[in-house]
């Protein structure tokens, strides 16, 4: 089934690349390795995704999850173009509720944040809605969605309950560096 993509936004950033009409070419690369800069673009978001698996006594054939709602989180936000940090606004949580459209897997985009409770997940399947509660993240650091890291948490939905593995925490991969030059 296809992955389908919630509603968000990803804020990318890079700083310290330089160029001037003397020296026109910039480079948004990482040259730490050769004793340089960092000057390549990082995501400020972060990324949750899910993984929907049918377990005992479920076939998910043709008959999969109708959507699921995430609750504990703020979704109002800044971003600071200039220093690339984000900053959370909203005065509560609200949910996030997506439909699944026959998917299997799905990823919502948010500002990265501290959270003081578990996240409630309810999922919608063949009229019954199961419901359980995600585990924080507990690397770069507790309890916290940090920026440019991706959260996977693998859901199974069971005859008489949900089964969440332990989420799989990595920073997201780098896309490809292009230097770029531009001419006045």
């Amino acid at each position: 089934a296809a992955d389908k993509q919630g509603p968000g936004i990803d804020f990318l950033f890079a700083s310290g690349a330089k160029g001037s009409t003397r020296s026109p070419e910039v480079s948004f690369t990482d040259k730490t390795d050769k004793g340089g800069e960092d000057n390549s673009f990082h995501h400020r978001m972060s990324l949750i995704k899910f993984t929907f698996k049918p377990g005992d006594g479920l076939i998910f054939n043709g008959m999969e999850p109708a959507d699921y709602t995430l609750d504990g989180l703020k979704h109002e936000g800044t971003f600071d173009t200039a220093t690339g940090t984000t900053a959370v606004t909203a005065a509560a949580e609200s949910p996030i509720t997506m439909q699944l459209g026959g998917a299997t897997t799905s990823q919502v985009i948010i500002l990265p944040q501290g959270v003081t409770t578990s996240l409630d997940l309810k999922v919608s399947f063949n009229g019954l809605d199961y419901t359980t509660t995600l585990p924080n993240p507990s690397k770069p650091e507790a309890n916290q969605f940090s920026a440019g890291y991706a959260y996977t948490y693998n859901i199974t939905l069971n005859n008489k309950g949900i089964t969440v593995e332990e989420p799989e925490i990595t920073p997201w991969e780098p896309g490809n560096s292009n230097d770029v030059s531009i001419t006045l």
